[in-house]
């Protein structure tokens, strides 16, 4: 059984608190940073900690100063604000409860606002579990038996922060856990505080929901003219059901295309640009829509909602130095099949993608093409019919992947000096060639592979220390398409 959020909590019906000290080496988790106690003094108390992030970033550092009880320390100095709430003077009580021990920062009103797990884990390891408890819907089941942060609590809204906290204070009696929970929970909902802004992209990109679009902002379309017309950034983009929006419609034909903040050029490789530009850029048999500088852009189908492309060598959507862009229910490919030089969705220099029900498929070369881009996350959708591989990563970081199915393409996954590259809950199947090839590590998490032993790929790179996968030495052909993975295929 894998651990989902910092550490499992034995719940006991008698709770014992103790008080605990810290120690020099213990390392603790806030949700963000991996926090290591690297000078303790004992004789007066002190204890100096440094936080690293799940880049390898050194973030906050900070000390504490032992109190007159066991287990209660104080933040000192006056840059102590390693919450971003928590500030020099309040108190932190360091608690152990059966087999787990935190720390709890209390404001001078004696909530607690923030709380850092005790963990023996690596960086890599605590970011992974992170990310499943993410995945966790069952929201119920984490109020009653997981220790929350401020980090993950940043996903909920205020509405759903509410939700949360009636179920808890409906409990007649709550243990630490819940009560600690609780505490938190309100402490988000103060006037004036400072959430912690999500770090894993799959969060990040999901808050673009809660940008401050103005009704100006917001698009109903259903054809490419007015498709291409809605595109910029801070926009929210709806397209209406059953609506097939075919980009070569327009992006093919100068006069339709050209307007302001469009440019029709011929390459995008060294265009520059100071604003977001909507690009008409030449491909060896036709045109592709290129995005420059767009950031906080939302493009959301509902059922039966394609966009297509009619080149072969074009990419649906090329992504140049883009920021939060976020994909939901689509369909998403290529009008012409056979063989192909143009992916679905590609990223360049790129961060903060986030694709959540959608059916990527062929004939482009990949369904995901990553090239010096970092943060995405794709989840309950599918890549098929790519007449190269699944996928091609060069140079790029924080790709995660969950509840996807990728079948039917040619070949799998290919990476180049790619790093944090993660797939949770996903299913490989009736894919060609090599599975994996790739040169960095890749974590593979509950996965299933029907997929020849043999033509697995390098597979002394990928990590399989857990052995949290399934591995059938076959193909795959009588898998089926699970129905509760991405979109209803046309």
């Amino acid at each position: 059984m894998k651990k989902y959020l910092f550490t499992i909590v034995l719940l006991f019906s008698a709770v014992m608190i103790q008080a605990q000290t810290i120690k020099q080496g213990d390392v603790f988790w806030d949700g963000r940073y991996r926090y290591e106690a690297v000078k303790v003094n004992p004789e007066v108390g002190a204890v100096h900690l440094v936080g690293e992030d799940e880049f390898g970033t050194v973030g906050n550092t900070f000390d504490l100063l032992a109190g007159r009880e066991k287990g209660q320390y104080f933040f000192s100095g006056e840059v102590a604000r390693p919450f971003q709430r928590a500030q020099a003077g309040w108190e932190v009580n360091y608690i152990r409860q059966n087999g787990m021990n935190f720390l709890a920062v209390r404001n001078p009103q004696k909530r607690i606002v923030s709380t850092l797990v005790l963990t023996p884990d690596n960086l890599e390891d605590l970011t992974n579990q992170e990310q499943q408890a993410e995945f966790n819907e069952d929201i119920d089941f984490m109020l009653e038996n997981f220790l929350m942060n401020i980090q993950y609590l940043g996903r909920f809204s205020e509405n759903e922060l509410k939700e949360m906290q009636a179920k808890l204070e409906a409990k007649k009696n709550r243990d630490i856990i819940e009560d600690t929970n609780l505490q938190l929970i309100k402490s988000e909902q103060e006037p004036d505080i400072n959430r912690r802004e999500p770090i894993s992209f799959l969060r990040m990109a999901a808050s673009a929901y809660d940008y401050d679009y103005d009704e100006a902002d917001m698009f109903e379309v259903d054809n490419a003219m007015d498709f291409i017309k809605a595109l910029g950034s801070n926009r929210i983009i709806n397209i209406t059901e059953d609506a097939v929006i075919n980009l070569s419609d327009v992006l093919n034909n100068e006069a339709l295309f050209q307007e302001p903040g469009r440019d029709w050029i011929y390459d995008a490789y060294e265009y520059a640009s100071d604003h977001g530009k909507i690009i008409s850029e030449e491909v060896y048999d036709g045109r592709q829509l290129t995005l420059f500088n767009i950031e906080n852009l939302n493009i959301n189908g509902r059922p039966g909602s394609q966009i297509l492309v009619d080149p072969r060598y074009a990419c649906v959507f090329n992504l140049k130095n883009c920021n939060n862009i976020n994909f939901s229910n689509l369909v998403m490919g290529h009008t012409d099949g056979g063989d192909c030089s143009g992916g679905v969705i590609r990223m360049d220099k790129s961060t903060g993608v986030f694709i959540d029900k959608c059916d990527l498929y062929g004939s482009g070369t990949y369904g995901i093409i990553g090239m010096n881009s970092e943060n995405l996350a794709m989840v309950n959708s599918m890549i098929h019919d790519c007449s190269d591989g699944i996928m091609e990563l060069n140079y790029c970081t924080s790709f995660t992947f969950n509840n996807c199915d990728f079948f039917d393409n040619q070949n799998g996954i290919w990476g180049y000096l790619s790093t944090d590259t993660k797939f949770n809950n996903c299913h490989f199947f009736r894919n060609g060639g090599a599975l994996f090839y790739v040169d960095r590590k890749t974590m593979l998490d509950n996965c299933e592979m029907w997929h020849p032993e043999a033509d697995r790929g390098n597979v002394n790179v990928l990590s399989f220390e857990e052995e949290d996968y399934y591995w059938n030495d076959e193909r795959g052909e009588s898998v089926d398409v699970r129905e509760d993975v991405g979109p209803m295929r046309p």
